[in-house]
C-alpha cells in the first residue's frame, strides 16, 4: 500500500466510524511489507474499540476453491 492508498483507506474508516482520531500502531517488521493497525476508541454511537489492519492486503492469500478473496484487510470490534 502506498501513502496515497493509506490516506484514502484511513479516510474511508474515518467516514464510516464517524471519527478522525485514530491511532496508527506501527509494528517493527522486516521484509518488503508490514501491516499497521488503525485503532479507534469507543464513542457514544459506537461503544466499542475498532481495530483495522492496513497493509495486510499487500500479502496475496493462497488460492482457495470457490472464493474471490485473494487480498484481505481485517476488522475487529472489541467491547470497551
Amino acid at each position: 500500500m502506498n501513502t496515497k492508498q493509506m490516506d484514502m483507506f484511513m479516510k474511508h474508516f474515518d467516514r464510516y466510524f464517524e471519527q478522525t482520531d485514530c491511532t496508527v500502531l506501527h509494528p517493527v517488521a522486516e521484509g518488503p511489507y508490514h501491516v499497521d493497525v488503525l485503532l479507534y476508541k469507543p464513542t457514544e454511537k459506537y461503544p466499542f474499540w475498532k481495530l483495522v489492519t492496513m497493509g495486510a492486503s499487500d500479502y496475496k492469500m493462497p488460492k482457495v476453491q470457490n472464493t474471490i478473496a485473494m487480498r484481505n484487510e481485517y476488522i475487529m470490534f472489541v467491547d470497551k
